[in-house]
């Protein structure tokens, strides 16, 4: 959302969660807060949360407000066409996150979020940090 292009070759060697949301998806803004207090905790030890927007260009100025409003400090992407989010995840699921090792395997996937599913998606994230750390 500031204009400057992202890579995930920007964060090689880093465990990194991609995060699909949509402005207009209850469950994706009850779970961004629980990606940022992840970002939180982890960052320090190599991990990036990288947040893709999937609304349709119409849509991108509620964009920012949004993100102001739940305080989130980690990279927010526009992906306007869909077109990275069909890669990922062909069924077009809301939210839905993805768990990258720091040499660009996807390690874990998850889709949906109800409260109380940030502590399966932490302990992922914690498994491919202790492995990353191992080798």
């Amino acid at each position: 959302i500031s204009g400057k292009k992202r890579s995930l070759e920007d964060y090689k060697g880093k465990v990194i969660l991609i995060n699909f949301w949509a402005t207009w998806c209850a469950p994706c803004l009850l779970e961004l807060p629980q990606l940022q207090k992840m970002q939180n905790e982890l960052g320090t030890e190599g991990f990036v949360v990288l947040s893709i927007n999937v609304d349709e260009a119409r849509n991108i100025s509620a964009i920012k407000p949004i993100v102001k409003k739940l305080r989130i400090k980690y990279p927010v992407l526009l992906d306007s066409n869909s077109q990275i989010f069909s890669l990922y995840n062909p069924n077009l699921i809301l939210p839905y996150n993805v768990i990258i090792d720091e040499r660009g395997n996807i390690n874990a996937y998850f889709q949906g979020y109800t409260p109380g599913h940030e502590y399966e998606i932490k302990k992922a994230i914690e498994e491919v940090l202790d492995y990353k750390e191992r080798r």
